[in-house]
């Protein structure tokens, strides 16, 4: 193995990695405008009846509005998914804590919420079931916030930027190509 295949293997392992969590992105975009089941086989159904590979929201909404032959997604309703809230929510509290009044209150706001906001509720629930303790909510939060450093390509090699032709008739001092 060259230093060339390694690089371009990679580069290729860098962009798959790169189209994996845009589609990702798109499909919680797509979870958020329609009921299905938020699992992996949804996901690769839909990339996999994308065509290229790379799933968009209109491919989304194309596929799941005129339904081809073969495609079945997992689909559920709201009123499933808010249930199935509600029992995570029972589970991850007590009766002190969300009395059975509360619980049918919550229940009814919760039948006003949008999916979008359906599926933000539940991923809040489970971090919080995840970051029990101050000192695992505070490294969460640390290394969500450290900024990310920016990566140069192993086939790009790096040359100082020369100056462009500078056309004025004024002279300014200095040099003027070093933003």
């Amino acid at each position: 193995m060259t230093y060339e295949t390694k690089a371009v293997q990679e580069l290729e392992q860098k962009k798959a990695a790169e189209l994996e969590v845009r589609n990702r992105e798109v499909f919680d975009e797509i979870l958020a405008r329609y009921p299905l089941r938020d699992h992996t086989a949804n996901f690769n159904l839909l990339v996999s009846w994308a065509g290229d590979g790379v799933l968009t929201i209109a491919k989304g909404e194309y596929l799941l509005k005129r339904k081809p032959e073969g495609l079945n997604p997992d689909v559920t309703t709201r009123e499933a998914l808010i249930d199935e809230l509600g029992t995570f929510l029972r589970e991850t509290t007590s009766e002190k804590t969300l009395s059975a009044h509360d619980f049918k209150m919550w229940k009814f706001r919760a039948g006003t919420w949008s999916l979008r906001q359906i599926r933000a509720f539940r991923k809040e629930l489970e971090l919080k079931r995840q970051l029990t303790t101050v000192e695992q909510a505070r490294n969460y939060l640390t290394q969500a916030a450290e900024p990310k450093k920016p990566s140069i390509p192993a086939t790009h090699v790096c040359y100082p930027r020369s100056c462009p032709l500078v056309k004025s008739s004024r002279r300014t001092p200095g040099p003027t190509c070093w933003n």
